[in-house]
């Protein structure tokens, strides 16, 4: 189908049920069926030089990899959950990663953590990515896949702590990066505060010496601000950083006139805290000045996962709890200003991002601006106490000049930012970093690399063996010739010799209980057969497993049988015919 031009697509899901034997039966010797001997003869010279390229050494440890069809430079992503990337900024941005590296030639192989619906893991297989399901052990997965992965890409401290040392101890010679997705001990160290927790700036310390762990021993950390990469440089300025921000992909449309507009929209996934308390801080303490002078601006809550605290805010004409939506788009276009009041947090803010990105002004809090390169009054409104806030989303309301001017810049700002063309630039420079090279086939691991050179040169090695072997048959072909076992190696033995055209006379085997039985249409006879010949020595074929075949080596050794002249081993070639 390829040398015809098409392309082939791969469903796992499809079932394809054989019938062994149903149409032309099973005898190799006899009827349609001896037509597969010659025509396996016939494919294998019709297409060597495809086998030789494109399908590997038969080695089982290369299964997973040789499938893919190809040299390719294969990934293994490893997070707390397959990305969800219709609920949350982490999870948007981790998918157009994905799409990025997909796009460079990358192979995707995604390790969740946890179990989800499976909606999210669908979504990504029909990307034709490979999602691990149910994998309990990663230490054995890891161990299962030593010759699959070029490159690992681990996120957040939780998931990643456990991990860095197993990858390192089994696969020395793979490049791993960390993404730190945002910095938690800073996100809890300023919760701490706010909460004036002393649990929570214990556990901003723990957060800290993991992600520093994590960072220092990984051979690239991600950052997705130049800001954390500062306060990561600043505890340690050996840790290797660089900076991968958020992504997204904006749909092209027509922007909203000021006029036509309405509402104050915020967006997040209240599994994060953050969000929580902003909407919370928003509610109690700035709403309540901006409805003195917009009496009519309704506070509209989107996102996943709204909790208890946050649906008791639902008040008809001045909070609407709307939780997740599928369509976006939508409440970006029909939303006058965007309001961000977090108060905590780090890393990017990919909401704010998004917001620009529409075109919708903004007001923000310095932890929300922190890292995007913002500027009050020229691409945000920027305040961190409740009358500035509330002051500010009433200005930008009720002001169509402002409005207009910083929803051009925002545009602007994005596009020179956050746009897919920017974070490919800066994923070409971390694989420069990591490989030293911008081209797909310089990301296979170097020992995998060397290992396949070798195995090249093992099968011509083996062709020589292969040959060696069916001249020592040719030699003996006018003796008797036997197949010594009549169990598994042996009767796969007797396959190849068939398939070379030697004819067997029987297998030979120690077990006497088995002896006078047929087996492939031969019969199995004691070793005594061999010694009862009337003058004319048979020439034996090893067909056995390793220990018993040192032994059967020496019993015929015992009884003047000679190495090459008399007998060889069949195992080593019944992996090349």
């Amino acid at each position: 189908m390829r040398e015809a031009g098409y392309k082939v697509y791969y469903q796992p899901k499809s079932v394809v049920i054989h019938h062994e034997g149903i149409t032309s039966g099973k005898d190799l010797t006899s009827g349609t069926k001896k037509h597969q001997v010659d025509n396996k003869k016939k494919f294998l010279s019709k297409w060597k030089p495809v086998l030789e390229l494109k399908h590997w050494f038969p080695d089982p440890a290369f299964a997973v990899r040789a499938k893919w069809h190809g040299m390719q430079p294969t990934v293994l992503i490893v997070d707390s959950v397959v990305p969800e990337q219709d609920k949350d900024a982490g999870s948007v941005r981790m998918h157009n990663i994905i799409q990025l590296l997909m796009d460079k030639g990358f192979r995707v192989t995604l390790f969740p953590e946890s179990k989800q619906e499976a909606v999210y893991p669908q979504y990504y297989m029909n990307l034709g990515i490979e999602v691990v399901k149910h994998s309990p052990c990663f230490e054995a997965f890891i161990a299962e896949r030593l010759l699959q992965f070029d490159f690992v890409w681990l996120a957040r401290p939780n998931t990643s702590f456990n991990k860095l040392d197993i990858i390192r101890k089994l696969q020395p010679n793979i490049k791993i990066v960390y993404d730190t997705v945002d910095l938690h001990f800073v996100r809890t160290g300023r919760q701490s505060k706010i909460d004036q927790s002393d649990n929570m700036a214990e556990h901003s310390n723990v957060y800290q010496a993991e992600e520093i762990y994590l960072c220092r021993h990984a051979d690239v950390a991600v950052v997705v601000t130049a800001v954390e990469m500062e306060v990561l440089k600043s505890i340690d300025i050996c840790i290797d950083t660089a900076i991968i921000p958020h992504i997204l992909k904006i749909p092209e449309q027509q922007l909203i006139k000021f006029e036509e507009r309405k509402g104050l929209m915020f967006l997040g996934g209240y599994r994060h805290t953050p969000n929580i308390d902003a909407v919370i801080w928003f509610a109690n303490e700035i709403l309540p000045i901006i409805r003195r002078s917009i009496s009519d601006a309704v506070f509209y809550v989107i996102g996943s996962h709204p909790p208890e605290a946050i649906l008791a805010l639902q008040k008809a004409g001045e909070i609407e709890v709307i939780g997740w939506v599928k369509d976006l788009d939508y409440w970006f276009n029909k939303s006058r200003v965007f309001i961000s009041p977090l108060r905590y947090g780090a890393g990017g803010k990919g909401k704010n991002i998004q917001a620009m990105g529409y075109g919708l002004p903004m007001v923000t809090t310095s932890i929300g601006a922190e890292g995007l390169n913002l500027q009050n009054r020229e691409n945000a409104l920027i305040d961190d106490t409740a009358e500035g806030f509330a002051q500010a989303v009433i200005e930008l309301y009720q002001t169509s000049s402002l409005w207009q001017d910083i929803s051009v810049n925002s545009i602007a700002h994005f596009n020179k930012n956050y746009s897919n063309s920017q974070a490919e630039t800066q994923l070409e420079a971390l694989y420069m970093r990591l490989f030293g090279s911008n081209n797909a086939e310089d990301f296979i691991r170097p020992d995998i690399r060397k290992l396949l050179m070798q195995l090249d040169d093992k099968n011509d090695v083996i062709e020589l063996r292969k040959a060696f072997f069916l001249n020592m048959l040719k030699q003996g072909i006018d003796r008797p010739i036997f197949i010594w076992g009549a169990g598994f190696f042996g009767k796969r033995s007797s396959a190849v010799l068939r398939e070379v055209d030697v004819i067997v006379e029987g297998f030979v085997d120690s077990d006497s209980a088995i002896h006078g039985e047929t087996v492939d249409s031969l019969t199995v006879y004691s070793p005594d057969i061999l010694m009862d010949t009337h003058g004319i020595k048979p020439f034996v074929v090893i067909g056995v497993s390793l220990p018993y075949r040192k032994e059967i080596e020496a019993q015929l050794r015992d009884n003047g049988y000679f190495e090459e002249q008399d007998f060889c081993v069949c195992q080593d070639f019944l992996n090349v015919y």
